[in-house]
């Protein structure tokens, strides 16, 4: 049986955030998986440009960027990525919206971002975890 370290290796995130600050403390929440591969982009635009070149496991899309909504990527990231919709503007429209829009998950940006960022990441991963081996058996 291989260990919890060796699965989660090829775990990769893109974090779409405008705010470098916020972008930091999404790279924080992290810091104790070393062997995920985390990159950023800080418009739709870059966003759009890696997405092209590379499929992510799991994409931290902000809510407002500068050239548009987050909303404006969704249809593009979910065909092959799991999408945690990042907010500082919470409220049950934008959370029901992103659901709709087939978002996985919803953080708001609040003194728990990085605590709840990382329970949603985690979620995922180990939901993935559970649906490949139940393929293998």
């Amino acid at each position: 049986m291989t260990n919890y370290k060796e699965e989660d290796e090829n775990i990769s995130i893109l974090i779409v955030e405008d705010n470098p600050d916020h972008s930091t403390l999404a790279r924080a929440a992290f810091a104790n998986n070393n062997d995920w591969s985390i990159e950023t982009a800080s418009s739709l635009e870059e966003a759009f440009a890696k997405t092209c070149k590379k499929n992510y496991d799991v994409v931290l899309l902000d809510y407002i960027l500068p050239d548009g909504s987050g909303f404006d990527l969704i249809d593009w990231l979910k065909k092959e990525s799991s999408v945690i919709m990042m907010t500082g503007q919470g409220s049950e429209q934008v959370a029901a919206e992103s659901f709709r829009s087939g978002v996985t998950n919803y953080v708001v940006k609040d003194c728990l971002f990085r605590h709840n960022l990382l329970v949603a990441v985690e979620h995922i991963i180990g939901s993935r975890k559970m649906v490949e081996h139940s393929h293998l058996n």
